[in-house]
């Protein structure tokens, strides 16, 4: 299996041919969704993954041909990427990377607390479908493991590339569809698990250790992965240079993430906050003008049109729940909503006036 896996690569990337007239960059995408067993399904996963697909091609700019995308990966499936210890696999090694690649790595799907072997210190994994969680730390994907594999096939093959990595899974051994092992919670990641900085290796991950990535379900994804995307297409393009930084793409996650499962989850209160590890000057992607989805854009843009007259302050800000961070009339609505709250508060202030009048 693993010589087919590897040939089929080599011949997919040998007749692609060198990518001269467009980027170097590599894109591997796992997306794991349906696992074996009682482990609950890791909510819209692969749908999260094919919208990935579509951004690598759309947004960052790199062909098909280097974009690879693996659903349901096993056990067996993360050592040919990444061997035990932090190792490079063979498959990984096989990868056409050029001295100036970006490498860009996604993960959807569970994630583990556990300790390795004679660890006393508990770390992050990822969980395989076909794993069962209390044996995480035997079968599972370390992110330790994963970073040194990605850093030292960077330093190797790109010295003049980088690594991005994206996380949309938590370590709390809970998720959306229920705990994950029963005593799991009793299995903490302490801060000293958190990475040394590699000069060229960013990660952006969903949640904190202590909180869970959760899931929209009336959008269909993962909320860190709906927001990221809005982020790539240009939302999170805050200073409108064309670009979008690391430090762009966080603050962007952490604002828009924040503000959605507190109106999502109000009661019992749930928490998100992403986290950004590493370099947040490198520069993650570039504005192309590209839509992430026409038919929506259409649709939201005629709702614009008639929400703009609307006079119904909570309509408004409804319809922008619904519209999204790159709702295309959201600093129209906003001004609109302080139109109507300024005067709201100008007739009160004359309610006032007039009932003190009457008095006298």
């Amino acid at each position: 299996m693993l010589r087919a896996l590897v040939a089929a690569l080599a011949a997919i990337f040998f007749l692609a041919g060198p990518a001269a007239a467009g980027p170097n960059d590599i894109v591997l995408i796992f997306a794991n969704e349906t696992y074996v067993g009682s482990v609950p399904k890791a909510g819209f996963a692969h749908r999260d993954g094919e919208e990935m697909r579509r951004a690598a091609r759309d947004v960052l700019a790199v062909p098909e041909s280097r974009i690879i995308v693996i659903k349901d990966a096993t056990s067996g499936t993360f050592q040919d990427w990444v061997e035990s210890g932090g190792g490079v696999g063979p498959v990984l090694a096989q990868l056409p990377i050029r001295r100036d690649s970006t490498i860009y790595v996604y993960y959807s799907g569970h994630g583990m607390p556990a300790r390795k072997s004679g660890a006393s210190e508990a770390e992050s994994f990822l969980l395989p479908v076909d794993t069962p969680p209390a044996q995480v730390a035997r079968r599972g994907l370390a992110v330790s493991d994963l970073r040194a594999a990605l850093a030292a096939v960077q330093k190797l093959k790109a010295p003049d590339g980088r690594v991005v990595l994206w996380l949309d899974a938590c370590f709390t051994g809970s998720s959306g569809g229920g705990d994950l092992v029963s005593d799991s919670r009793s299995v903490r990641i302490s801060t000293k698990a958190i990475m040394a900085a590699e000069p060229k290796l960013v990660e952006i991950a969903a949640a904190s250790f202590e909180q869970e990535a959760l899931w929209d379900a009336k959008r269909g994804h993962g909320v860190f992965t709906d927001t990221l995307l809005d982020g790539l297409y240009g939302a999170a393009d805050a200073d409108k240079d064309g670009h979008v930084t690391a430090d762009e793409l966080h603050r962007f996650l952490v604002d828009h993430v924040e503000e959605r499962v507190a109106r999502l989850f109000p009661s019992p209160r749930r928490f998100q906050t992403p986290m950004l590890l590493g370099d947040r000057s490198i520069r993650i992607a570039s504005v192309t003008g590209a839509v992430r989805d026409p038919a929506l854009r259409a649709e939201m843009q005629i709702r614009c049109s008639t929400t703009k007259a609307s006079s119904d302050i909570s309509e408004i800000r409804a319809f922008l729940s619904d519209c999204g961070p790159a709702c295309p009339c959201r600093a129209d609505l906003q001004k609109r909503i302080g139109e109507l709250e300024r005067s709201s508060s100008t007739c009160i202030g004359e309610g006032r006036e007039l009932a003190r009048l009457e008095k006298l």
